[in-house]
């Protein structure tokens, strides 16, 4: 099978090293699974993900991510 997802969400940092003393990060992105069954209790699955990450106070450091992955299924 084959799913295919949206997110998005907000991450909030309190560190006394930053010059505003927060950080506040907005991120969304898109999602593909693809799961291949080859008997009842086994299979393979593959994950793809990206993501834009934008940071509010410092745009400079906003950048894409993207990652993978890959395994069994029982």
């Amino acid at each position: 099978g084959i799913i295919l997802g949206f997110d998005g969400g907000a991450t909030f940092e309190y560190n006394n090293a930053l010059s505003s003393g927060y950080r506040i990060r907005v991120n969304g992105g898109a999602s593909a699974h693809v799961l291949v069954k080859i008997h009842q209790t086994l299979g393979f699955f593959g994950l793809l993900k990206a993501d834009y990450q934008y940071y509010l106070d410092a745009p400079s450091l906003s950048h894409p991510s993207v990652r993978m992955a890959v395994g069994m299924v029982f």
